[in-house]
């Protein structure tokens, strides 16, 4: 019982909704979850009150999202009330701060609670335990990737420009797929050995 009640703590976090903020250009609040920020779009869930709907903001409209894990993210309408004038990027821009994402979390990103996790649960009973581990190393792998801000190289890249973030988000789900299969790997080993040890005991 306490080990099932173990395995659902650690994965309620991808079952809650992330309660973010967003503040338009009008100064109107949303009480929201983000799921989705591209070229021209934010997209999110309604939490207060919740909908299960999904809806979609122009970032023309935006000013600010305050993120629930305390990242905050400034649009082009914040900084043109600020005087700074905002720079048309092109193409090579967007693929050039993608790939210093990719490299900045590839450097800074070492997470092993996946496969910590996949690791425990592969072990934790001899007969469910590798399907367990498989659905608790995908669900932790699917958690959308929330970096610390004490742990970005550069927090004001991360929340001004998407490209950045889309980059150091795609390798962060890359190393926790990688982690996952270990801890799997792992698991698997070990209830090996086990079954090993004790067929090898069974045959004395």
């Amino acid at each position: 019982m306490l080990r099932s009640v173990f395995y659902f703590a650690l994965i309620l976090p991808a079952l809650l909704p992330a309660q973010d903020l967003i503040l338009t250009a009008e100064e109107e609040e949303i009480i929201a979850e983000v799921i989705a920020l591209d070229e021209t779009h934010l997209y999110y869930r309604l939490l207060n009150p919740a909908r299960p709907d999904t809806l979609s903001i122009p970032k023309a409209g935006l000013q600010q999202v305050y993120y629930a894990d305390g990242l905050r993210q400034y649009f082009s309408v914040a900084a043109s009330r600020a005087g700074e004038p905002e720079r048309v990027r092109t193409t090579a821009d967007h693929i050039a701060l993608y790939e210093q994402g990719v490299s900045d979390a590839r450097t800074h990103y070492d997470n092993k609670a996946v496969m910590w996790g996949t690791l425990g649960a592969s072990i934790s009973a001899p007969a469910t335990g590798i399907p367990l581990g498989l659905v608790t190393g995908a669900t932790l792998v699917l958690v959308p990737p929330r970096p610390k801000l004490e742990t970005l190289p550069d927090p004001d890249l991360y929340m001004s420009q998407e490209a950045y973030a889309m980059g150091y988000h795609d390798q962060i789900r890359r190393r926790k797929g990688q982690r996952a299969l270990m801890g799997l790997g792992m698991g698997i080993g070990l209830q090996a050995a086990f079954f090993g040890a004790l067929i090898a005991l069974l045959s004395l």
